[in-house]
C-alpha cells in the first residue's frame, strides 16, 4: 500500500493505493473521496510524472514502481470529448450534456484541450446562438470556463459579443445574466476585443428599445441576487482595469458615476455580508486608488520640466504677487520647505506629495493662506507647512492601507497551469529599490531596467477632472530619474515620510483575472473597505486637506514647537484613525466624527 495524490479541478485528495486490489476498486475510492457521481468508464488516472495511464496490469505488476506521494490526474478519456460534441449537436441530448459540461467536464483541463482540438468550441457557439433560458445559462458558463484557459477569444468577434453576450445583460434569467457578465469580464482582457471592443459594442447598442448594457450592469448591483451582484461588479472591475489610462478612463468613470454606481455601492456597503462581494468591492476601491499609487511611485525629478512646472505652480498659488528670484532659493523656506531646493523634501511620497499640496492650494486657497497666516503669528513656534504636508500624505497612505492595496491590486496573478485562476498573493520585495515603470503588459513586469514613470491616469488627476478643475493644466512627464531613497535627516526633528519601509513598486497591468472564488475570512478582514473613500471622486485629496487643518489645530492645542513635530504627527494620525475606525459614509460625516473626538 502506498499513499498517492489524486487531483481533479481544484481538488487534491490523498488516497491509499492498494496494489493487491483492482483499478476499479481504487477508482471507486477516488470517486467516494471527491464525492461526485462519476462513471468509471469515462475516466482514467494519468501519472503526472510519466504521462501514462494507470492500468490493472501495471497496478498488479510488482516491477512497476509507484512511489509514495505520486500524483495522478483524474481525467476524461480522450474519446469522451468527441462523444460530448456529438451530443451537443443533437437537440435531444443537448440540455443534459451542457449541464455536465459546465458542472464537471470543463474542470478537467485535459478534457478542455481535447474538446477544443476536436472542434467543440464551434459547436458550443452555435448552441449559444440557438438556445435560451437555463440551457443557455449552462452554455454561457461553459464558454466562460473555456475562456479562462486562454486562446479561445480569437474565435469571438464583435457581432457574436453583441448578439449573444451583451444582449443578455438584461435577461430576466439570473443564470443567463450572471454568465453573460462573467464571459464579458474575461473578454475585456483579451487582445482581439478588450475594453475598446466591448465599449464600442455597448455604445452601438445605446439608443435602442432596451436599456443600454451599462445601465443593466448597475441595475444588477441592486440586492436581487448576490451571485449576480458579484458577477456584475467583477465585470465593472475588469473593464476599469482594462481601460486605457488618461481621458478615456476618466470618461468611463464619469459614465458609471452618472448611472449611479457610487450610490448603489453605498447601498451594498450597508449590508455587505457575502465574502465574494466584499472582495469585488475591495478591488473596486483599489482601482479607484490607482492614480494615487502611480504618483507615489513616481519620484520627483528636477530634470523633468513637468515636475518643475508643478512645483512653480505651487509657488504661484501660495505667493501670487511674489516673484521667485531663483529656482534654488531661500524663499522656499517661507513656504515651509527645509532647504533652498524643495526637490529633496519629496522623497518617499514622490510626486504625490507635491500634487496634494497643489490640490489644497488650488481648491481651498483661503484655507491654505489661513494656515500660513496663523503659522507666521506663531513666531518661534512655527512649523514647516509644506514638509508637514508631505508627511500628512504619508500618514494617509498608512491609515488607508495603500501599500497593501498596491500589493493586492498589482500582484494578484493567475497560475498559468490552472484554468480556475486561483488567487495568489505574491510576496513583494520590501527592500529599497528603484521604482519600476508602469507597464501595460504583465509579461514585461520583471524588467529591472525600466525607468520610473507616471501613468496617464495620474496625469489626468494632476489636470483634474469632474468636480475639481485646476486653473492651469499641468502635464506630468512619463520619465523620472530619481529613485525613492530612504534616509533620515539627523539635523531635523521632522522624520522623512518613509521610515525604513519601501512601498512595493506599482506593477501596472498585473491583474490577469479578478477572481470570483471565496477568500478566507482572515484574508478579507485584512483588506479594509472605507465607505467614505467610495463616496466621491477626490476623497483622498479631500481627506488630505482635512488632515492639514487638523494638524494645524492640534499644533496650537498642544502648544507645540518645531522639535515637537513628530509627536504632533502621531497625535494627528491617532485622531484620524479614530474617525476612520467609525467607518464614515462620507467626507462630511468624517468631519463630524473628527470634531466629536478628542486627542
Amino acid at each position: 500500500m502506498v499513499k498517492v495524490k489524486v487531483t481533479f479541478g481544484d481538488t487534491t485528495t490523498d488516497i491509499e493505493l492498494h496494489r493487491d486490489r483492482s483499478l476499479e476498486v481504487f477508482m471507486n475510492s477516488v470517486f467516494a473521496h471527491i464525492q461526485t457521481p462519476f462513471s468509471n468508464s469515462e475516466y482514467v488516472l494519468e501519472n503526472v510524472a510519466t504521462k501514462s495511464w494507470l492500468t490493472d496490469q501495471e497496478l498488479r505488476n510488482p516491477d512497476y514502481v509507484i512511489q509514495s506521494g505520486a500524483v495522478f490526474d483524474l481525467r476524461h478519456r480522450p474519446s469522451k470529448s468527441v462523444e460530448t460534441i456529438e451530443k451537443l449537436r443533437s437537440p435531444d441530448t443537448r440540455k443534459l450534456t451542457l449541464y455536465e459540461l459546465q458542472k464537471t467536464q470543463l474542470l478537467d483541463h485535459h478534457f478542455c484541450e481535447d474538446f477544443l482540438r476536436s472542434g467543440g468550441l464551434e459547436v458550443l457557439l452555435q448552441c449559444i446562438e440557438e438556445l435560451q433560458g437555463s440551457v443557455l445559462s449552462h452554455a454561457l458558463k461553459s464558454l466562460y470556463l473555456l475562456l479562462r484557459i486562454g486562446g479561445v477569444s480569437r474565435s469571438l468577434d464583435e457581432s457574436f459579443l453583441t448578439n449573444n453576450v451583451l444582449v443578455h445583460f438584461n435577461s430576466s434569467n439570473i443564470g443567463v445574466c450572471r454568465s453573460a457578465f462573467q464571459v464579458a469580464a474575461l473578454l475585456s482582457k483579451q487582445e482581439n476585443l478588450g475594453f475598446a471592443g466591448i465599449d464600442a459594442c455597448i455604445s452601438k447598442m445605446e439608443g435602442g428599445r432596451s436599456k443600454a448594457p451599462y445601465s443593466n450592469v448597475i441595475e444588477a448591483l441592486y440586492p436581487k441576487d448576490v451571485s449576480l451582484q458579484v458577477a456584475a461588479l467583477s465585470f465593472v472591475n475588469s473593464m476599469l482595469a482594462a481601460c486605457p489610462e488618461g481621458c478615456e478612463l476618466t470618461l468611463f468613470e464619469e459614465r458609471l458615476e452618472a448611472l449611479g454606481i457610487r450610490e448603489v455601492l453605498g447601498g451594498i456597503l450597508k449590508q455587505l455580508q457575502d465574502d465574494q462581494l466584499k472582495w469585488q468591492v475591495y478591488i473596486y476601491q483599489c482601482l479607484s486608488f490607482r492614480y494615487i499609487l502611480s504618483m507615489q511611485q513616481t519620484a520627483y525629478d528636477k530634470n523633468v520640466p513637468d515636475h518643475e512646472n508643478l512645483l512653480l505652480k505651487y509657488w504661484s498659488l501660495c505667493n501670487p504677487n511674489v516673484q521667485l528670484k531663483d529656482r534654488v532659493s531661500g524663499q522656499w523656506k517661507k513656504l515651509g520647505f527645509q532647504g533652498t531646493d524643495p526637490a529633496s523634501d519629496f522623497r518617499g511620497m514622490g510626486i504625490l506629495g507635491l500634487y496634494n499640496l497643489v490640490y489644497f492650494a488650488e481648491k481651498y486657497p483661503e484655507r491654505l493662506h489661513k494656515l500660513f497666516s496663523r503659522n507666521k503669528e506663531r513666531m518661534e513656534r512655527d512649523y514647516p507647512i509644506s514638509v508637514a504636508g508631505v508627511n500628512m500624505t504619508f500618514v494617509l497612505y498608512e491609515l488607508l492601507d495603500l501599500s497593501q492595496a498596491s500589493q493586492v491590486l498589482f500582484n494578484i496573478k493567475s497560475s498559468d497551469s490552472d484554468e480556475r485562476q486561483k488567487v495568489e498573493f505574491v510576496p513583494v520585495n520590501c527592500q529599497p529599490q528603484k521604482p519600476k515603470s508602469i507597464k501595460v503588459s504583465y509579461d514585461e513586469l520583471s524588467s529591472a531596467k525600466s525607468e520610473p514613470s507616471l501613468s496617464r491616469r495620474a496625469k489626468s488627476a494632476m489636470g483634474g477632472s469632474s468636480s475639481y478643475t485646476p486653473r492651469h493644466h499641468i502635464r506630468i512627464s512619463l520619465h523620472s530619474s530619481d529613485a525613492h531613497t530612504v534616509h533620515s535627516r539627523q539635523s531635523s526633528p521632522i522624520s522623512e515620510p518613509v521610515k525604513g519601509d519601501h512601498f512595493p513598486p506599482v506593477k501596472w497591468g498585473g491583474i490577469s483575472d479578478l477572481p470570483l472564488n471565496t477568500l478566507s475570512k482572515k484574508a478579507l478582514s485584512e483588506h479594509r473597505i472605507f465607505r467614505m473613500m467610495l463616496s466621491e471622486r477626490h476623497s483622498f485629496e479631500e481627506l488630505y486637506c482635512i488632515a492639514m487643518e487638523t494638524l494645524d489645530q492640534i499644533w496650537d492645542d498642544l502648544n507645540a514647537s518645531y522639535m515637537d513635530f513628530n509627536n504632533v504627527r502621531a497625535t494627528v494620525s491617532r485622531k484620524l484613525q479614530d474617525a476612520l475606525n467609525l467607518n464614515p459614509i462620507s467626507i462630511e460625516q468624517f468631519r463630524e466624527f473628527l470634531s466629536d473626538s478628542s486627542f
